[in-house]
């Protein structure tokens, strides 16, 4: 499996995010929202939100290569509980000194072998090993790479792998909940001929799971969360899907279904996501689980239509999501193009704006210099500002737009200009840096700035020049730092009142 990254979702994230820095709250002092560099740490530290597929990097994929190549004893010689722990302590250690010859030595002890691989499940099941780190996770592999191994056909020993996969999944409800959510994760990573090792065969029993035991559900789902990527498998289990859709209570089944609709019945998915969409008013968690799924699934132009009827929180990470699909960026392009020719929807504009922070910064930056809209023009800036550059022409079209701020139709809030320089430095060198370095100590210098702004610029320039160079600015001093939001949802939340 590869290693999940923010890339180009988590930049589209940030784009939307740092937009945020410029909104006030009428009635209340400016909100103060992390820069790029914060936000990025909340990003990296929230990559499961941003990437597919959702669970964290596992080395279950790499070892399956390792004992792809070893021989698998088939010979089921028992499984004596001291010789299965000290088999187990060895390979948790082997993965944990990512040893591979030993862990391509002794894998197949256990991966070969029915008795031992349900001798480990019932070990792990009976919470012995919770005193024992190192055979847990020993555990924990051999079980995910069982199921990666077996779980298409063949099987252990003469043991069909379906069946026991199917047996390991039904039980997994017996597991504690740290150590099933761990194996979840571990099976979730891995991956057969390129998909999820879990296909269409084990909808039913996952959607059992979800049905039996809701507070878990979305732990469940995640099993199969790739799922979608896989068509064929899903074919035969279009009734169950459709079934899931309209009548199960969790919004993961239901968004699972919706992705696995648009894939095989794609205007039946479109009509199904309009009607859910609209009835989930009020339920902001169904509205955000649903909006990545039709971000996901839908056929892009299609997405970009139902997104933009969102108008609330959840908007924001599904359109992070459709823009990191291929070929989405011509569609966010068009659109916006649409929307800024008939001179309409100026917070869809700014939407798609934050979107395209995989686009060339030129084109971001033309929008910052043309769109009629401050706010749009504002996004244009942040999301231009946080692609890694070279060229000053961002930096000079923000010093116009800063010195003409006084006028609406052309320039952006003081705050936009800071934050923006701000993304230059963090994401630039020489020449650019030190010209955006300039502007935000222009900002904090100029007496006719509001003092609150020319702080607002203060504290961001602090920590990239030595503080001499600043002593000398007039009338502000130390000044101490405005309340942060401390959460995407906080910041989100801003957005929308």
């Amino acid at each position: 499996m590869k290693l999940a990254t923010v890339g180009i979702a988590g930049l589209m994230l940030l784009a939307a995010l740092v937009w945020f820095g410029g909104r006030e709250r009428s009635g209340t002092s400016p909100l103060s929202i992390p820069t790029a560099a914060s936000t990025q740490r909340f990003a990296e530290s929230n990559a499961a939100a941003l990437a597919r597929p959702e669970v964290p990097h596992t080395r279950v994929v790499d070892i399956i290569d390792i004992v792809e190549s070893a021989p698998v004893d088939v010979e089921d010689r028992g499984a004596h509980p001291a010789d299965l722990l000290s088999i187990l302590t060895a390979i948790g250690r082997a993965d944990a000194r990512r040893d591979d010859a030993e862990l391509s030595a002794r894998l197949p002890e256990i991966v070969g072998s029915a008795e031992r691989l349900t001798a480990t499940l019932d070990l792990l099941e009976s919470g012995r090993l919770a005193a024992i780190p190192d055979a847990r996770r020993g555990a924990l592999i051999v079980l995910a790479v069982g199921v990666a191994r077996w779980s298409r056909g063949g099987g252990p020993s003469d043991r069909d792998g379906v069946a026991w996969t199917t047996e390991l999944l039904a039980r997994l409800p017996r597991l504690d909940e740290d150590t099933r959510a761990e194996l979840v994760v571990r099976i979730a990573g891995a991956e057969v001929a390129g998909h999820g090792a879990l296909d269409g065969r084990y909808l039913t029993v996952v959607l059992e799971l979800c049905r039996d035991h809701p507070e878990d559900a979305s732990t469940y789902v995640a099993l199969v969360d790739r799922i979608t990527d896989d068509a064929e498998s899903l074919r035969p289990h279009l009734q169950l899907l459709q079934t899931a859709l309209g009548t199960s209570e969790s919004a993961d089944v239901r968004a699972l279904a919706l992705r696995a609709l648009f894939l095989l019945e794609p205007t039946a998915a479109l009509t199904a996501a309009l009607q859910l969409v609209e009835s989930a008013h009020g339920d902001p968690a169904l509205r955000g689980i649903l909006a990545r799924a039709i971000a996901r699934a839908a056929p892009p132009e299609q997405a970009v239509e139902l997104l933009l009827e969102l108008r609330d929180a959840s908007q924001y990470a599904a359109f992070a999501e459709l823009a990191s699909r291929p070929g989405a960026g011509t569609v966010l392009r068009e659109h916006y193009n649409r929307l800024a020719a008939a001179g309409t929807d100026s917070i869809g504009r700014r939407i798609l704006v934050a979107s395209m922070g995989a686009e060339d910064p030129e084109l971001l930056f033309g929008i910052a210099e043309t769109d009629p809209s401050g706010d749009v023009r504002q996004q244009a800036f942040l999301t231009g500002m946080l692609r890694a550059s070279d060229d000053l022409h961002g930096v000079d079209a923000l010093r116009s737009a800063y010195d003409r701020r006084a006028d609406p139709s052309v320039g952006i809030p003081v705050r936009g200009v800071v934050i923006s320089a701000d993304n230059a430095v963090l994401n630039s060198r020489g020449p650019r840096r030190e010209a955006a370095l300039a502007l935000m100590e222009v900002v904090a210098r100029d007496p006719s700035n509001d003092l609150a702004d020319r702080l607002f610029a203060l504290r961001r320039l602090r920590p990239y020049v030595p503080a001499e160079r600043l002593a000398d600015v007039d009338g502000l001093g130390d000044a101490p730092d405005e309340p942060r939001a401390q959460s995407l949802s906080d910041i989100l939340d801003q957005a929308v009142k």
